[in-house]
């Protein structure tokens, strides 16, 4: 299993890239898409061998990889619309978001313990991996807000939004999708105004310390790579592209060979790969570094989130290669080794045999000899009638 798709129809699906496959976790026959479809995913523990996902109909699930047991947990119940944001917090405890803004701290066996007024339109949350207590929203006109759980009551950040355009007009807020980056306390975000955002709570400032434009689609999705400075990120036109956030932010490279809206992105924490799925019902790994299209899965339905294992079995076959390798090169070098420790005598053999001739292409060739047929001579005067024609007399034998 190297990744885990949650679909609109409410399957969830293990991928495997090596083989090209997919496998359903669920039973389809039991499957309503206007109640089970999944909605958000995260892993519950640090081998990523346990996964939870959040319903429609707000039930949690828990997945076990080891036994692929899919239970349910509980009902994530108060505020209104679907779960938008489901994770692991300090202690064990789960953290969900749903749309109305209620963000609520459960216990394993599903009492509340913790509640906060997000506001309302709240489209995604994210829990920073660094520090388990220390979570992000925001959503549609609702601002970037830093939350930590041990003051419930206000958020320690709130951003500020940017100035009005070239037009003096009010630019939205619009978060789709936000990050924590890598070995920090920075949040990156991507807009639906197709902006990239970067905030930095440290620096005392409000708005976002780096901003950049890409194309004129909304921006769905996005995720921190193996670079610390870059994000992948795609848009609802079926393009994605790669961002460095370093000094002036700027695009690196596109990703081809997508068809439709992207809505989830997933980027290896180590090595460079990046898993991403949409509308199209394909899965696709890119390799970040050379933008090929490493695997392409059809998985037969619309997917909504995807999350890829840090165990990458393309890994694992590339650690197998390079042996095989290397015993081939070492090997080459032993037989020119042999090569050139051979004795003066066999080199003064093998001049002889490259000296004698070969019988059989010289009776070739002289098969090959052409008649030599005499040419009549060439007469270089123009003048026929000063030519003279001498006859010899026969002479009798």
């Amino acid at each position: 299993m190297d990744c885990l798709v949650g679909s609109a129809n409410g399957m969830l699906k293990s991928i495997n890239l090596v083989e090209n496959t997919f496998k359903n976790m669920s039973v389809v026959s039991s499957l309503v898409p206007k109640r089970d479809e999944i909605t958000t995913l995260c892993w519950s523990d640090e081998e990523q061998t346990e996964l939870l996902s959040a319903q429609l109909d707000r039930q949690l699930k828990l997945f076990d990889s080891l036994t692929g047991n899919y239970s349910t947990l509980f009902n994530a119940h108060g505020g209104e619309g679907p779960i938008k944001g489901v994770q692991v917090v300090e202690d064990g405890n789960i953290a969900t978001a749903v749309q109305s803004g209620l963000v609520t701290i459960w216990g394993t066996e599903g009492t509340s313990k913790l509640q906060y007024e997000a506001g309302n339109d709240l489209l995604r949350m994210r829990v920073c991996p660094t520090r388990r207590n220390y979570f992000a929203t925001g959503g549609k006109e609702n601002p970037l807000k830093l939350w930590d759980i041990n003051t419930p009551d206000t958020p320690t950040f709130t951003s500020k939004n940017v100035p009005p355009n070239w037009l003096q007009l009010r630019v939205p807020i619009w978060i789709n999708d936000l990050r924590f980056l890598n070995n920090s306390e920075n949040v990156v975000t991507c807009t639906g105004a197709h902006q990239i955002h970067v905030y930095d709570p440290r620096s005392g400032q409000r708005r976002p310390v780096q901003e950049l434009l890409w194309q004129e689609e909304p921006l769905t999705a996005m995720s921190t790579c193996a670079n610390d400075k870059h994000v992948v990120a795609g848009n609802t036109r079926g393009e994605m592209a790669l961002f460095d956030l370093r000094n002036k932010a700027r695009m690196v490279h596109k990703f081809k060979g997508f068809a439709g809206a992207l809505r989830s992105i997933d980027a290896h924490p180590t090595a460079p790969y990046v898993a991403s799925c949409g509308i199209d019902r394909f899965v696709r790994v890119h390799n970040i570094n050379t933008k090929e299209l490493v695997k392409k899965i059809y998985c037969k339905a619309r997917m909504n989130c995807i999350l890829m294992r840090r165990q990458l079995s393309l890994l694992t076959t590339v650690k197998e290669e390079k042996p095989d390798r290397r015993r081939k090169k070492k090997s080459a070098e032993e037989d020119e080794g042999d090569d050139s420790h051979r004795s003066d005598s066999d080199e003064d053999k093998d001049a002889i045999w490259e000296d004698m001739g070969v019988v059989a292409e010289k009776s070739a060739a002289a098969k090959k000899i052409k008649r030599k047929v005499k040419s009549p001579p060439v007469d270089d005067d123009e003048d026929d009638d000063d030519d003279v024609i001498i006859v010899e007399p026969k002479r009798n034998k």
